[in-house]
């Protein structure tokens, strides 16, 4: 991909989430609803289109929201306080981790080559309280 060709990609998210901004609010909804309806779709659009990851279009979308004032601070970083929300966001983490740094592969050849002596042994090695 060249950087033309990203620096579209990238440019996108941003061109769709103004148009709809700039754009007039339906019947039934609240300007406030309305933005965030826009920023949101957009940090939806960027995932799906390849421009920003997950994490980097999630948080963008938070600033832009709280930013230009649609909501408050303290209601975009309410659900952080939920524990069961931590914890998601700690095990997506742990896993980028274990897969970028091989460690996954790592424990996959130990478990096979400690356990691997049939295709029964190994599933049943961490069931076994001897090995």
């Amino acid at each position: 991909m060249t950087s033309a060709d990203l620096m579209i990609r990238r440019a996108l998210p941003f061109a769709l989430a103004i148009g709809i901004w700039m754009a007039p609010v339906p019947a039934g909804l609240t300007a406030p609803a309305w933005r965030l309806f826009a920023v949101f779709l957009a940090a939806i659009v960027a995932v799906l289109d390849g421009a920003y990851p997950l994490l980097t279009s999630t948080t963008l979308a938070v600033a832009a929201a709280v930013l230009t004032g649609t909501i408050s601070p303290a209601k975009a970083f309410a659900g952080f306080a939920n524990p069961s929300v931590l914890l998601v966001m700690i095990a997506f983490l742990v896993a980028q981790a274990v897969v970028k740094s091989g460690l996954g592969r790592r424990i996959s050849f130990f478990m096979v080559g400690r356990f691997g002596r049939s295709s029964w042994a190994s599933p049943t090695a961490s069931c076994s309280p001897t090995p």
